[in-house]
């Protein structure tokens, strides 16, 4: 089930998204949120429109999840979030505006690739796509970047997410696989927030080790989409910090578990 509308950040009833852009288009929000940033939230959600294929596509940010559960859930389940809860998108579309202006003749700039693969699903092999896009492709120097905007560089510098190191991974991983036939001797994350940015090289992992996590990750996900087996809530739940601050669906995640006991 999609995301059906939002939850007024002004007073946290249930509002559609044509009647947020309503307000917003007005000038003055009952949230008192700048409606040009709320605007941009709301094209990006609404332009969105998954690419249909032949066969199950496991995209780079299904894989590299936090929690499955709440993907799950919210292919499930209708759900509604605070456009103030998604400003990470608006942050990080500004990021890719500024990237799409930058010219540079050995770059490939955001280009999407769909790489067949097979899971074993249950002993069974499953043909899919494993799809990403990388940010910055550049081909001189056989390199990946990704763009993360943050709050803090420091704060998320200080130890990078396992997910981060997985995503670099697997789109090494697919530009080697693709029609480039590129093998990237590096990657890195450029980390941005409002005062400074830093980029990060990130380790590289073997695509032996990236494989095994396709198929470890790949397996859950088509497990739930084709057998509609709940996944496991997360470690630490329910005080993850996903599921105290970031997670639209918590509440669903917790009465499942606790009303009728699917763990």
């Amino acid at each position: 089930m999609p995301r059906v509308g939002f939850l007024c950040d002004g007073n946290e009833e249930k509002i559609s998204f044509d009647d947020c852009k309503k307000c917003a288009t007005r000038g003055k929000m009952l949230c008192n949120r700048d409606p040009a940033i709320v605007l941009g939230t709301l094209k990006i959600v609404e332009e969105y429109i998954p690419t249909k294929r032949d066969r199950p596509s496991l995209s780079v940010t299904d894989l590299t999840a936090v929690c499955h559960r709440r993907t799950y859930l919210q292919e499930k389940y209708d759900y509604r979030e605070k456009p103030s809860d998604l400003r990470y998108l608006w942050r990080g579309n500004l990021v890719h505006e500024m990237l799409s202006k930058v010219e540079n003749k050995n770059w490939i700039k955001e280009q999407k690739f769909a790489i067949p693969h097979k899971i074993k699903l249950f002993g069974e092999d499953v043909e899919v796509f494993i799809v990403g896009k990388p940010d910055v492709i550049d081909i001189l120097n056989k390199e990946i970047r990704d763009y993360k905007t943050t709050g803090s560089v420091f704060s998320a510098t200080k130890v990078i997410s396992l997910g981060y190191k997985w995503q670099l991974g697997i789109y090494r991983w697919i530009v080697k696989k693709s029609h480039l036939d590129l093998l990237c001797t590096s990657y890195y994350d450029t980390f941005i927030d409002m005062k400074i940015d830093r980029m990060i090289n990130i380790p590289i992992i073997n695509f032996g080790e990236v494989e095994k996590y396709i198929q470890k990750q790949g397996s859950i996900i088509l497990d739930f989409r084709t057998n509609n087996n709940v996944p496991s809530v997360i470690k630490k739940f329910p005080m993850h910090w996903l599921c105290k601050d970031f997670c639209s669906v918590n509440h669903i995640c917790s009465k499942l578990y606790y009303e009728k006991g699917v763990k």
